[in-house]
């Protein structure tokens, strides 16, 4: 959504989670304020649990009004890591069960929370340590600020900036040693570069 000043534009998801909603189950709504390829603000809403989170970029991040401070466990046997089922339409979908196997196996378990927007700030909670998939922007860019703000890291899944994850939607959202960990398990995967992308 554009509005009168080009430099600004406001990503707006009514409902993330749509499966879950259908079915009564967690979903959130979410809006985030973009300026040119960053998010400066945004809010995300779980009606189910009655949690809104918020972050200014540089003034942290919330729930409910309490700051919040990504996990800081590092113990790789109770990492809980959040993860979408990939479908035979994305790019990450060719070797995705056998690489969330090798992730699954050393960890505490892995949870399809079947939401971008909450899974990251689940991570941002420190409910999760970390979450991975391939999504879009419009899905995960609240989030995204959300973990920033929380002290946690964001690149895809090869260790790249916004400039990468942006456009493929390969995104890692996770405290430093979870992050480490799915950087070394997914290191593997075919690299999904912007050129190759669908765009916008």
């Amino acid at each position: 959504m554009t509005g009168t000043d080009p430099e600004y534009r406001w990503l707006v998801d009514p409902i993330d989670g749509t499966t879950n909603f259908i079915n009564g189950m967690h979903y959130t709504i979410s809006i985030a304020l973009r300026r040119g390829n960053e998010t400066v603000c945004s809010a995300l809403y779980n009606p189910v649990s009655d949690e809104m989170f918020t972050a200014i970029r540089g003034e942290g991040a919330f729930m409910n009004g309490e700051k919040l401070k990504v996990s800081e466990q590092s113990d790789i046997g109770l990492m809980n890591v959040g993860t979408g089922l990939a479908t035979s339409r994305l790019f990450t979908f060719p070797g995705f069960y056998q690489r969330l196997e090798q992730i699954r196996d050393p960890i505490s378990s892995v949870r399809i929370v079947g939401s971008s927007a909450n899974s990251c700030a689940y991570v941002a909670l420190g409910r999760l340590t970390g979450y991975y998939e391939e999504s879009g922007p419009v899905d995960w860019a609240v989030g995204v600020l959300l973990v920033q703000e929380a002290g946690g890291i964001v690149t895809d899944w090869w260790g790249r900036g916004p400039e990468f994850y942006e456009k493929t939607g390969c995104v890692i959202v996770a405290n430093k040693a979870t992050h480490a960990y799915l950087i070394d398990k997914l290191k593997d995967a075919p690299r999904k570069d912007p050129a190759a992308a669908p765009q916008d």
